[in-house]
């Protein structure tokens, strides 16, 4: 039993299927030269009992390795900010910009050109790409085929597809996009450092936003000046963001919050809190404010 036992003694301290191997390897030798029969016998038990412990340590080395490359997966999968490339082939080029900045990618030549078409893309459609992916459009006076999105159907795209929301105390920025804008807006919240409330443009859409369509009655809003400012807790508001509106509904991307929404006419205001939580349609009946 010297080879048995020489392995049971030599297991713990091994670290690798290898090492195992090569212990075993210097086990037989050790058993080859002993020649009582007795031995022998015992070194073909032991050579059994060895192959049972490597299938052992085989199965439980792959079992524990395959789980912590499956973890890391998965681990990574919830930090990576990943996008799918929209195809805005034969968009007309400015509606094709506001697709791409709610898309989450940075769209290196803006033109804001009305007249043109997209012809060519340089990320190819429906792959995966990490936001923030710089992507530059070909242009051209002729529509070269019909395209596969409007800004309302990919909008909508994007509020059905989207899952969870950065609430803006997360985000520390009135982050800010609506229908007929080909940048996204931001303004940092914090009053003791930017006082003035000036905003920015960002490249692109950050990830978290919530994809809202606002459907407003009450009043026809059709003439009306439209913003929203976010109301921070004490009641108070900062600077808005003028939006625009047809058939009295909006289409907006903002972090989830309270915010002001206000209409202005020359004769009078109206004005609603309303919380923007997520992705979704939201009907807000608007009040008419006191003279």
């Amino acid at each position: 039993m010297e080879f048995l036992n020489y392995i049971l003694d030599k297991v713990e301290p091994i670290k690798n299927a290898a090492d195992l191997l090569i212990l075993i390897l210097m086990g037989f030798c050790s058993v080859h030269s002993v020649k009582d029969s007795r031995e022998k016998a015992a070194k073909k038990v032991a050579a059994i009992v060895a192959v049972g412990l490597i299938g052992i340590f085989v199965v439980n080395y792959v079992f524990n390795n395959v789980k912590k490359t499956e973890d890391v997966t998965a681990s990574s999968n919830l930090t990576v900010d990943t996008v799918i490339v929209p195809n805005v082939v034969g968009m007309n080029t400015y509606e094709a910009e506001q697709v791409l900045a709610i898309s989450g990618l940075y769209v290196k030549n803006k033109t804001e050109e009305q007249s043109t078409f997209v012809s060519k893309q340089t990320l190819t459609p429906n792959q995966e790409v990490n936001r923030g992916t710089e992507i530059e459009l070909t242009n051209s006076l002729e529509q070269i085929e019909i395209p596969e999105w409007t800004v309302q159907d990919y909008f909508h795209k994007l509020m059905m597809d989207n899952t969870g929301a950065l609430r803006i105390e997360e985000v520390a920025d009135f982050i800010y996009w609506s229908k007929g804008m080909i940048t996204v807006r931001g303004i940092d919240l914090n009053k003791e450092k930017n006082p003035d409330q000036v905003s920015t443009e960002r490249d692109y859409i950050p990830k978290g936003m919530c994809f809202a369509q606002l459907d407003f009655s009450g009043v026809d809003i059709s003439n009306m000046g439209m913003e929203i400012y976010y109301e921070y807790r004490d009641d108070t508001v900062d600077r808005g963001f003028p939006f625009r509106t047809e058939n009295n509904s909006a289409m907006i991307a903002v972090p989830a919050g309270v915010y002001l929404i206000r209409a202005v006419s020359d004769e009078a205001t109206w004005s609603k809190d309303v919380y923007i939580d997520s992705s979704a349609e939201y009907t807000i009946q608007l009040e008419k404010d006191d003279q």
